[in-house]
């Protein structure tokens, strides 16, 4: 039973290690992208997500358009098979 402690509590530390040294690289990697190109991840990220909330919204709003001219039309084309 301690042995399966011991070996769980050795696997827990050499995991966390491990995802420390990650981190570390991932850090090292995004400074080296934006040294290399000048480019800083997180703020492209940040302009890519205000484009994509814009375009959703124009979308949504063509598509409300869309929808009052048709029922613009529907009304004018109904008056007129009234007559």
């Amino acid at each position: 039973m301690r042995q399966t402690l011991n070996y769980q509590g050795n696997d827990i530390g050499t995991t966390k290690q491990a995802h420390e040294h990650q981190g570390k690289l991932i850090q090292t990697l995004e400074m080296r992208a934006e040294d290399a190109y000048g480019v800083d991840i997180d703020q492209e990220m940040g302009k890519l997500l205000e484009l994509q909330n814009a375009y959703s919204a124009n979308a949504r709003g063509d598509d409300h358009c869309a929808r009052v001219a048709r029922t613009i039309n529907a009304g004018i084309l109904g008056k007129a098979f009234e007559k």
